[in-house]
């Protein structure tokens, strides 16, 4: 977690520098988190990914809407074939702890 950290606080200062704020706003709105996951652990580490990517891609759909089109077909036909496949719900907006992160349907016999 430190070196993503120093990753994303460096994110942080060259965008800012360089006038980037597509990047600057999401580097400094999940930089918090990351600096929770060096000093606490795996639990807010989880967060930081989650948050990165869901900051990132908010920002891209600012850019190009028609990226939220995209990402809404990819979240939904993900989220149907795991289950057709696998029986589980993925991907989900949780962030683990007990019992596992996904939830898996099981047929009665």
């Amino acid at each position: 977690m430190a070196i993503a950290s120093a990753f994303v606080a460096a994110a942080l200062l060259i965008s800012v520098w360089g006038g980037d704020w597509y990047l600057a706003i999401p580097s400094g709105l999940v930089l918090p988190l990351y600096l929770a996951g060096f000093m606490r652990g795996e639990r807010f580490a989880s967060r930081a990914a989650i948050g990165s990517v869901l900051t990132l891609s908010l920002a891209a759909v600012t850019a190009y809407p028609i990226y939220l089109g995209l990402l809404i077909l990819g979240f939904v036909a993900t989220r149907l074939f795991y289950f057709w496949r696998f029986a589980m719900t993925y991907p989900n907006f949780g962030f683990g702890g007990e019992g596992g992160q996904y939830h898996v349907y099981r047929k009665s016999s």
